[in-house]
């Protein structure tokens, strides 16, 4: 099979490197083309592999004259260090990418979450959830941000209650009209769950949205009574968990949390 020539028009729209960078490419000896007779460029379909390199070698900010190099088969000790580090830069950036992309993706979860808070706030709903497990810390601490400062230790992340849900199981017996104890924090960042693994059940829940912070919030009580007063019975551990908080409100009262308590005989 003859190998295709290809004319700078159709190398260019073959490969998206535009006519302006592909004669740049011929004038620094990065990608030459085979000049006929007449002075025009021709490329052979065999360059098409050569040029998407190009591409990528320049997107992970390697300099052209190592790209020559690399390509040509002569790069020096010091040239493949610096693609050993050139590789080492992309990982992280690649990591941090990831990162992003899973707070995005965990942001836009939390803001359907808050929407539909908002369009029940207070008011009351039994539905089914499915079983799920949780990373569980207990502390003996009158202080949330001791929760918040060990889980950061652990996670060895500051932005992990950007990338995870998280929130507290109380005892049904502690919750009191004025408040409860804040004694276990719940979260679902992976280091956690695998270090101090927690099952949650499946089943049917009395759930409410409110407004106001995961401490001594006192729709928690308020929603206990309505279980009662609906006819239910009350089973295991009432769990909080955030929905917004200061990433999108400014004050703790503007929060969403939801309370869930699970329901007997479900």
């Amino acid at each position: 099979m003859g190998v295709e020539c290809l004319s700078i028009g159709e190398f260019s729209e073959l490969t998206g490197i535009s006519a302006h960078s592909l004669r740049f490419f011929d004038r620094i000896g990065l990608l030459s083309p085979v000049r006929s007779g007449n002075g025009y460029r021709s490329y052979s379909s065999a360059q098409v592999a050569q040029a998407q390199m190009i591409l990528l070698l320049q997107r992970a900010k390697l300099p052209n004259s190592r790209i020559r190099e690399l390509l040509a088969g002569q790069l020096r000790a010091d040239g493949a260090r610096q693609l050993a580090q050139c590789r080492q830069a992309l990982s992280q950036e690649i990591a941090a990418l990831e990162q992003a992309h899973a707070m995005i993706g965990h942001q836009l979860t939390m803001l359907a979450q808050s929407e539909r808070g908002m369009q029940q706030l207070d008011r009351p709903f039994v539905e089914r959830v499915a079983a799920s497990e949780v990373g569980i810390l207990a502390l003996d601490t009158p202080q949330i941000l001791d929760f918040f400062a060990e889980i950061t230790r652990l996670a060895a992340d500051p932005a992990w209650y950007l990338l995870h849900d998280y929130g507290f199981i109380l005892e049904r017996d502690e919750v009191k009209a004025d408040g409860y104890p804040l004694r276990r924090m719940f979260t679902r960042v992976p280091r956690h769950v695998a270090q101090s693994p927690h099952p949650l059940p499946a089943g049917e829940v009395m759930g409410m949205y409110c407004r106001g912070s995961l401490e001594n919030n006192a729709a928690v009580h308020h929603l206990l009574g309505e279980v009662r007063a609906c006819g239910y019975r009350p089973a295991g551990t009432i769990r909080i968990s955030n929905v917004s908080g200061p990433v999108i409100e400014r004050h703790k009262r503007d929060f969403i949390i939801r309370i869930d308590i699970p329901l007997a005989g479900s």
